[in-house]
């Protein structure tokens, strides 16, 4: 089973009055293999105080992965992007997720997740701007490949919420891209 949010493993243990790695142990026994990325969207308080506030914050997603990894479990990393972040955001995001993998190996996946915007609350409230450019989605997967290399080889492209033509050049092998152009 591939399930739970760093959101929802968070607030479960919480509730339950329990350590993180307790709490694994406990899911690992009822069937859990695996954990999504998501729930991070930008890992920088700075980004989650405004975007997600009623989210855990950055060091709890990092401690709900590093405790999963410690047992054992493997999970996607993710990025939304396109709100109100910056590129120094972008960055921050990376680095964490980077020193994570250094540290535990257990992130078998980066997927840069384009914000959509459509029902959004802090768009519709004109907070947000209406997700990436183009542009900007092409460069977040070269930069997570820069950033990530080589302890996360496989960065992935969200096909629902990017295109089929971003998709297929974000996937494209580097040494194919600037001949592309």
């Amino acid at each position: 089973m591939h399930a739970f949010s760093a959101l929802e493993i968070y607030r479960g243990a919480q509730t339950l009055g329990i350590p993180l790695v307790e709490f694994f142990g406990e899911l690992k026994s009822a069937g859990l293999n695996t954990l999504p990325g998501t729930a991070a969207e930008i890992l920088d308080d700075e980004v989650r105080i405004v975007l997600c506030a009623d989210k855990i914050r950055t060091r709890q997603w990092l401690d709900v992965m590093r405790a999963a990894h410690s047992v054992g479990f493997r999970s996607t990393a993710t990025i939304m992007f396109g709100h109100i972040e910056t590129y120094q955001h972008w960055a921050r995001h990376l680095l964490r997720v980077r020193n994570l993998q250094c540290e535990t190996g257990g992130f078998t996946e980066f997927v840069p997740l384009p914000f959509v915007h459509m029902e959004a609350p802090i768009y519709l409230k004109g907070r947000a701007r209406p997700g990436p450019t183009y542009r900007e989605a092409i460069l977040m997967h070269a930069v997570a490949r820069l950033a990530l290399n080589p302890v996360i080889p496989n960065i992935q492209a969200s096909g629902s919420s990017s295109g089929p033509k971003a998709c297929a050049i974000a996937c494209r092998p580097a040494s194919t891209i600037s001949a592309a152009r």
